[in-house]
């Protein structure tokens, strides 16, 4: 695992701001129990359900646990994000509680920068509550068993300037093909980092905003391009949109979005 791992952290300098670096694999595992200690007895593979090893008639909770894989030379901001955790997690890292999130089908994100060692190894755990009572839930128990655990992908974020908040990112395209965007950006400096938004077809540049950010909260507007095919069922017409961060001519981060230009008249809106 650990030479996996290297490849991302030789690349860092030419990857822009922000490595990302999969969690998914083998985490060790305990099962809580009152008044007992907490013994990592078992290994388990995220992402999955801990039914999967302590077996489906499981109700309870449970902790996952393993080092971070960080480089030598520390980035200013070490983040987790995790895509989905059904249902209560409480995030630690070195004992240090960072975060909490209730919702078995949603992403969050903890920092964990203020709890990192300057030597030594890392240790993130992370204690998962199943309760069936949990309204998340919805209708998940009529159609099949309940299960909990750390069930989708994690990632470990480490960013070394300004980058895109990629779970609060908003874009909307309506039929007049006007596109609305709402982007937050971590760690931006006002007057130093500018953000861009492209709408393409292709490769063909359909219209573009360019904006010098003036304060570190999110950058928002519209662009439009007159014209644009709407999606719909029988034609789901998709465009790109592609957000660039910039310091000078450096590229700090990039990402793209598909997105659907659509009507909601027949919604009644």
């Amino acid at each position: 695992m650990k030479r996996r791992l290297l490849a991302p952290f030789l690349l860092a300098p030419f990857l822009g701001a922000q490595i990302r670096v999969p969690l998914d694999g083998e985490w060790h595992r305990a099962v809580e129990k009152p008044g007992a200690e907490r013994a990592y007895d078992r290994t388990t593979t995220v992402p999955s359900a801990f039914e999967t090893t302590v077996g489906p008639a499981f109700d309870g909770v449970a902790w996952y646990r393993r080092t971070l894989p960080l480089p030598a030379e520390r980035p200013s901001r070490v983040r987790v994000e995790f895509t989905a955790v059904a249902t209560h997690a409480t995030v630690f890292c070195n004992g240090v509680e960072v975060g909490q999130h209730l919702g078995g089908w949603t992403p969050f994100r903890v920092d964990v920068t203020g709890a990192l060692r300057g030597e030594g190894d890392n240790v993130l755990e992370v204690r998962v509550d199943e309760k069936v009572g949990h309204n998340t839930q919805g209708f998940l128990p009529i159609v099949q068993p309940h299960f909990g655990g750390i069930w989708q992908g994690v990632a470990l974020c480490l960013d070394r300037g300004p980058v895109f908040d990629r779970l609060d990112v908003f874009l909307f395209g309506d039929a007049a093909g006007r596109l609305e965007f709402r982007v937050p950006v971590f760690d931006a400096v006002p007057g130093a980092t500018a953000a861009e938004v492209v709408l393409q077809d292709g490769a063909t540049v359909l219209a573009r905003s360019k904006v010098t950010l003036a304060d570190p909260g999110p950058f928002a507007g519209s662009l439009t391009a007159p014209g644009l095919e709407l999606w719909s069922p029988a034609s789901r017409r998709l465009y790109t949109v592609v957000l660039r961060l910039a310091d000078g001519e450096r590229e700090l981060d990039r990402i793209e979005r598909k997105v659907g230009f659509r009507t909601l008249a027949a919604e009644g809106r």
